[in-house]
């Protein structure tokens, strides 16, 4: 078992000058290879290598604990409610039945060989996970970590706060995904490029919201520096979430801790560069968009639909050119040159200034010939009536949209770029990217052949029940992080997650049907650290308020759509 790391003093820092990677760096823990541990057949893995840590020690597990505490320990880690009077009974009544038999049919000697007061899993505890795992409120519950992980907010941040109409999409994404027990590859692969790998499919698309999810200044007087924001957010937050990784703080200068260069983080985020971040884009089903197009297409077909568009096009051509003519004349030859012929300062600077050419109804309005304004005004009242085509569902999204060079910056200030960079990987890590895509950085990041993101995984899946990961610094696997209490284990549960496909339910079932997870709370000497005891563990806000409200039957139970602003 490891001792807790100690931060580095101002005399161990990395040394200034120019940054150079050695084999100290490479050879951390979390760089290496995810190791193969031999567990016995037909033993779960989790309590073998427990087991012979507390062996180390003399310790041994505790004892089970009770059915009462069993049941409301695994109904409040998977679904985040206590269980019912009539279910703490039910299951009682239950585990009594198995133990009775367990004592008719087996001998002293079978009753030690299962370890003690240590009874084999009760058919009835496996049930009970499974219908804990089969509820729509697992999903809720975990889907809750993942979103709080990913920083979802249902509002901008900032002073003005202004709500995101469409990221709970996002949200009833998540949820959805760990109640199917998407696998966890694919779930990282959607929200990292699902509009590059499968761009019809609309849950794909409200995946990529991720990258989106991060405090936005909408209406930032520097629209560049807004971009930049949302740049450096989508970066740090693949960084954290997905691979344990600090790299934020290469931001502005090489880090002063990690192997992790400032050239590093411009090429992980050379990545997201090329991509648009969309508030509103439009994610339909095939038949959705097809019954959407043929009401337009009838509705655009009308004559007073088409009489009124040619009235005010002219106007409104009139007055772009005068909202465009009050821009600078290097703004004005940016608007004016074509998108796929405009250079990065170009594209900057119609980023800038794209909403200084609005046209509101009002300008509109004043812009219309006068001998024309009276049908235009007949005309709008005619339009406003008619049935309008059924609006396609949106969500905020990712798309790539062109290429985009990417510089280092210097102290990470967009106005001072140094040299240009090309998507790569942390170079501590050995690995090249196959493509410039986001496919790339998705399929890398889920490959068996990196170190990191099943490690990072199986440590939260680890963290909640038992209130502290395997690595107590979830998201941080680097130098200044902690390293592993049970490194063996922790390599143990990334292979055997790798092999079930990736899935998190999986990953569940083999935790809580060990014994260490259903041995007793008990304060024994290294037990928070070795496990020679249930550890305690707080409860979050979030579930004492939701149990208060079930137990006094005022819990609303009803999932999905948009939220509730009291």
């Amino acid at each position: 078992m490891l001792s807790p790391v100690q931060h580095l003093t101002a005399a161990e820092l990395r040394p200034k000058g120019e940054f150079q990677l050695t084999e100290k760096d490479r050879a951390h823990w979390a760089f290496q290879p995810v190791r193969q541990a031999a567990v016995p057949v037909g033993v779960n893995g989790v309590d073998f290598f427990i087991k012979r840590e507390l062996a180390k020690h003399g310790l041994t597990l505790s004892p089970p604990a009770s059915a009462e505490t069993l049941i409301r320990r695994a109904k409040l880690d998977l679904i985040g409610l206590p269980p019912t009077v009539e279910e703490v009974a039910d299951f009682l009544t239950r585990i009594e039945k198995q133990r009775s038999t367990q004592s008719s049919v087996l001998s002293a000697k079978s009753r030690s060989s299962l370890g003690g007061e240590h009874f084999a899993l009760s058919p009835s505890v496996s049930s009970l996970i499974e219908t804990l795992l089969s509820s729509p409120h697992y999903g809720e519950r975990w889907g809750r970590h993942w979103l709080d992980l990913v920083r979802y907010a249902e509002t901008d941040g900032f002073e003005h706060d202004a709500v995101r109409p469409h990221s709970w999409r996002f949200r009833d994404y998540v949820i959805a995904a760990f109640n199917d027990d998407k696998p966890y590859d694919r779930f990282v692969r959607e929200q990292l490029a699902g509009d590059e790998l499968w761009p019809a499919d609309p849950t794909a698309l409200t995946a990529t919201g991720f990258s989106l999810l991060g405090p936005d200044m909408v209406d930032s007087s520097d629209q560049i520096q807004r971009r930049h924001n949302m740049l450096n957010d989508a970066t740090d937050t693949t960084a954290t979430v997905f691979l344990g990784l600090t790299m934020g703080c290469a931001r502005c200068h090489d880090h002063k801790f990690e192997p992790i260069s400032q050239r590093d983080y411009y090429s992980l985020q050379a990545f997201f560069t090329p991509s648009k971040f969309e508030r509103e884009w439009p994610i339909p089903t095939p038949a959705e968009r097809e019954r959407h197009e043929a009401a337009r297409k009838d509705f655009d077909a009308r004559p007073e639909v088409r009489e009124l568009a040619a009235i005010e096009a002219p106007a409104r051509a009139r007055v772009i050119e005068q909202k465009l003519n009050k821009l600078s004349p290097e703004a004005q030859v940016a608007h004016r040159t074509l998108p796929e012929k405009r250079d990065a300062e170009q594209a900057n600077l119609v980023l800038e200034t794209e909403f200084r050419l609005k046209v509101t109804e009002k300008t509109l309005a004043d812009a219309i010939a006068p001998e024309s304004r009276a049908r235009w005004s007949e005309l709008q009242k005619r339009v406003k009536k008619l049935p309008n085509p059924p609006s396609l569902p949106m969500a905020m999204a990712l798309r790539t949209d062109k290429p985009t060079p990417t510089f280092v910056l210097r102290r990470g200030e967009y106005a001072m770029p140094l040299e240009e960079v090309s998507v790569a990987f942390p170079a501590v890590l050995k690995a090249k990217p196959a493509s410039s895509s986001r496919v790339a950085l998705a399929d890398w990041i889920t490959s068996a052949d990196n170190p990191l993101a099943a490690r990072v995984m199986v440590n939260r899946i680890w963290q909640h029940p038992f209130g502290r990961g395997l690595v107590a610094s979830p998201s941080d696997f680097g130098v200044q992080g902690q390293p592993p209490t049970h490194l063996e284990l922790l390599d143990w549960l990334a292979r055997e997650f790798i092999a079930s496909g990736w899935s998190v339910k999986r990953m569940h079932r083999v935790i809580m049907e060990s014994e260490t997870y259903r041995q007793q709370s008990a304060a024994r000497a290294l037990s928070a650290l070795a496990y020679a005891g249930f550890p305690k563990v707080r409860l979050e806000g979030e579930v004492i308020r939701d149990s208060l409200l079930f137990i006094s039957g005022k819990l609303n139970l009803e999932m999905g759509g948009k939220g509730v602003f009291p």
